[in-house]
């Protein structure tokens, strides 16, 4: 559709992106009435791990993330050390994505496609570790990964994000035409 409209195609990776830069409001749009017109539905997709690049996509950005410019809020391993990935134990992290997922969100989307696959989401950070003591009275480092107290943990605060998250996508909608409420609906991928 891109080329039949625009007639133009890219040579390479390089330009395609630049083609994309330029007209990324125009493709979403067409692409989404493309879809619509067939009766099928558009998802933006995103990928959870926030580890080496930031969005919107540009060559400037590329492997040098938001994990480099919020170290502080990086996951953490069982000994302490940090990784290259961004923990959604802190609330700064969970609004930040949920502020990018927002941005780059076209209203006319249906909804939104969450993957949480490729990279960690939250692991024995502070947020974690004090919830652990608190309510098992056990150090969360000593606690095999699989341990269901754990997991019980990640998964709340993975629950907090996507409540975070479907509120702010409906409080959005509400700002919107009443047809495009149905964009509140969230899928996600293991």
């Amino acid at each position: 559709i891109y080329q039949k409209e625009y007639k133009y195609r890219a040579k390479g990776y390089r330009e395609a992106f630049e083609l994309y830069q330029k007209h990324s409001d125009k493709f979403k749009k067409l692409l989404s009435d493309y879809a619509h017109e067939r009766n099928m539905k558009v998802y933006s997709g995103y990928r959870m791990g926030f580890s080496d690049y930031v969005f919107p996509y540009s060559p400037c950005n590329w492997n040098s993330g938001e994990q480099d410019m919020y170290p502080e809020y990086r996951c953490e391993n069982r000994m302490g050390k940090q990784m290259k990935f961004l923990s959604y134990a802190y609330p700064t992290v969970r609004q930040k994505m949920i502020e990018k997922i927002l941005n780059t969100t076209p209203e006319t989307y249906d909804g939104v496609s969450l993957f949480f696959h490729r990279g960690s989401l939250v692991l024995f950070e502070k947020p974690v570790c004090d919830i652990v003591m608190q309510r098992y009275g056990v150090d969360a480092h000593r606690l095999p990964f699989a341990d269901e107290r754990l997991h019980s943990v990640h998964a709340e605060i993975i629950t907090q994000f996507i409540s975070e998250l479907k509120e702010a996508l409906a409080k959005r909608a509400e700002k919107e035409k009443e047809e495009n409420k149905q964009r509140v609906v969230l899928q996600w991928h293991y």
